[in-house]
């Protein structure tokens, strides 16, 4: 692994904040892994939100631009953590509580919102049509 590619997590994750250094793994071209370079077991799927949520929107404080090292100009990733399903169209991500993280200096932050709307749980493909007593 290349020390480049680490992102670092000051305060770590909820649950997690002893865990402070972090990779992005891309899996295909919806999902990708961040993962723990502390602890090999500790990995959580991760997706950008936007192709699935087009007017998903938010601020994120001062405090927690500064605290990633942001500066106009530079390139802020967002994702969102997802819990997967067994059922696929029951895959929800998690848009109150996204990571923001500031691509230049690879530093991020999971920054929680309040006051819009957003839960733990919006499920990735709403518009699928469940059947009654099945999982399709």
């Amino acid at each position: 692994m290349n020390r480049s590619e680490i992102i670092s997590f000051s305060k770590g994750l909820p649950g997690f904040e002893e865990l402070k250094q972090y990779v992005l793994e891309e899996h295909n071209e919806v999902f990708s892994y961040l993962k723990s370079t502390e602890r090999e077991e500790v990995s959580f799927v991760v997706v950008d939100p936007f192709p699935f949520f087009p007017e998903y929107e938010f601020q994120a404080s001062e405090e927690a631009l500064e605290e990633i090292e942001f500066v106009d100009g530079e390139n802020l990733e967002i994702k969102c953590i997802v819990t997967l399903h067994s059922n696929v169209q029951k895959t929800t991500a998690n848009l109150l509580a996204p990571l923001i993280i500031n691509a230049n200096k690879k530093q991020g932050k999971q920054i929680v919102l309040h006051d819009n709307g957003y839960t733990a749980k919006h499920l990735l493909w709403p518009n699928v049509i469940h059947t009654e007593g099945g999982d399709r």
